[in-house]
């Protein structure tokens, strides 16, 4: 079991940076769909930016790889907290774009959190039978 975890063909690190990407592009959209009312709007944008750089300095550091990818998956959880927010607006009959970015990046945080523990069990796995 010594392969490389990879999901949906990409290894954790560039998988994040997919999962970044997406989150740019959902505060950008978003921000800019509802008219550039409220700069939190750009709340999953600013979000991506240290997972990228996280997912970065894991390519370029290997030996400390579990280190970033660790801190990574803080941000996927911060997104389901986050993004549970707009649970309550929802269950409230609210459709706004805010309280549907909230949801989206709730769905994207937990995708991506499972996503990570997955690995580190696979990381795990790996290491126990060497």
């Amino acid at each position: 079991m010594s392969e490389e975890f990879t999901y949906l063909g990409m290894n954790i690190p560039t998988f994040t940076k997919v999962v970044a990407a997406i989150l740019a592009l959902l505060g950008a959209v978003t921000y800019f769909v509802t008219g550039q009312e409220s700069i939190t709007a750009l709340i999953p944008s600013f979000v991506s930016i240290p997972l990228f750089a996280l997912a970065s300095m894991a390519e370029h550091n290997p030996e400390k790889r579990a280190l970033f990818m660790h801190i990574a998956v803080l941000f996927g959880v911060f997104c389901i907290f986050g993004g549970s927010m707009g649970i309550s607006g929802i269950a409230d009959g609210d459709t706004s774009a805010s309280v549907l970015e909230q949801l989206s990046m709730m769905l994207i945080g937990i995708v991506y959190t499972y996503v990570c523990v997955l690995s580190f069990i696979h990381a795990r796995k790996s290491r126990k039978g060497e």
